[in-house]
């Protein structure tokens, strides 16, 4: 994985040596009402920058290091040496230019559509590093709330000329959701499929994963953290599932942070990941039922696509402090990408809109 995930404890790491020289006096004794050395400031995680093109971009200008840019049509390749050495030079620069501004707790590094790092810094840390060679820009980490919307009926895709007249779309595609997890038992998510291409002919079930695809993992069933999250492996409909919670803990115990319910895992507690997973890519024709009551049947977009989960929203106690942490969202935007997924839902916002947020810059390389 090359969005790296460290855990680390988030001790201050300070900038240089301070030498406190403190003479005692027997004939003045200090004042009861001396002002104590106000605290220092509060480390935040921010996100950091770097000049040079990340993985998916770089075309080989460096001596001795490969170009990695896929030709048209193709992917990134995960297991060539190119993509490892330059992964490697990417993250010796970021650990270099650390270490210049005194070190840090390095939360993710980034290098296949962003290149950068994610660390846990003071403000004057983060203040530095705007000025170090090579560092373009430097965000305090935000956490963003998830939004959603859209129907079948309002994108055209159910009329006459729609794709859908064509036959169920999403053939050997595979959405990346960044979201708050998944049900994966949900039926919309069912390796085999209750509905019928062309409203006839046998149920269609999932084949292999497509070609280009080489993600893993499924992560489920930490029943340590909540004896809910049942066990759940994963099929040819949802590929995989993971989870990235580090910028959101900022080194915290999940137990400490976590709403009660939330699942340390990849396991959605909210519903909107579960949602928006089957807006985009759910089967055709589920039934579906809201307390109780059948609703009709439902579809996603392109019913036949492949789903692989990255859970990045989590609950809190607190709704204000629930939410997606950038750094987690940016992680999991570089590992979509080094899986080989071919489309990514971001169903995230903050207040404002932004064009020049770290997370824009790395879906402008991963659509590239």
């Amino acid at each position: 994985m090359k969005a790296t995930q460290r855990r680390a404890s988030y001790a201050a790491t300070p900038i240089g040596a301070l030498l406190a020289l403190v003479v005692f006096s027997a004939a003045l004794a200090a004042p009861r009402n001396e002002q104590a050395a106000p605290a220092p400031k509060r480390q935040k995680t921010y996100i950091v920058q770097m000049a040079n093109d990340p993985i998916a971009a770089y075309k080989g200008r460096i001596a001795g290091l490969a170009a990695t840019k896929p030709a048209p049509g193709q992917k990134v390749n995960p297991s060539s040496a190119a993509y490892k050495n330059y992964a490697a030079h990417l993250e010796k620069l970021h650990d270099q230019v650390l270490a210049a501004v005194g070190g840090g707790a390095k939360v993710y590094d980034y290098n296949v559509v962003f290149n950068g790092f994610a660390a846990v810094l003071t403000p004057g840390q983060a203040e530095m590093l705007r000025g170090q060679p090579g560092v373009l820009n430097v965000w305090e980490d935000e956490k963003l709330k998830p939004h959603t919307q859209s129907t079948p009926q309002y994108l055209g895709l159910t009329g006459g000329n729609g794709p859908w007249s064509h036959g169920f779309v999403g053939e050997n595609v595979v959405i990346g959701m960044i979201d708050s997890g998944v049900q994966p038992d949900h039926p919309s998510l069912a390796d085999v499929p209750t509905h019928k291409k062309g409203d006839k002919g046998p149920k269609i079930p999932y084949g292999p994963p497509p070609s280009g695809w080489t993600g893993t993992g499924c992560d489920f069933g930490n029943t340590a953290f909540n004896p809910n999250d049942a066990a759940f492996t994963c099929n040819n409909k949802l590929l995989k599932a993971q989870s990235f919670s580090e910028g959101f803990l900022l080194g915290d115990a999940p137990e400490d942070v976590f709403a009660e319910g939330e699942f340390l895992s990849a396991r959605d507690s909210d519903g909107h990941g579960t949602h928006t997973t089957t807006t985009a890519g759910g089967n055709n024709g589920v039934p579906a039922v809201i307390d109780g009551d059948p609703v009709g049947n439902v579809s996603g977009m392109a019913p036949r696509a492949r789903i692989a989960t990255y859970k990045v929203c989590w609950e809190a106690p607190d709704p204000d402090d629930s939410g997606c942490a950038a750094s987690d969202s940016m992680a999991a935007i570089d590992q979509a990408v080094e899986d080989g997924v071919d489309v990514i839902n971001f169903s995230i916002g903050g207040l404002s809109p932004s064009f020049t947020s770290p997370d824009d810059i790395a879906f402008l390389f991963a659509a590239d």
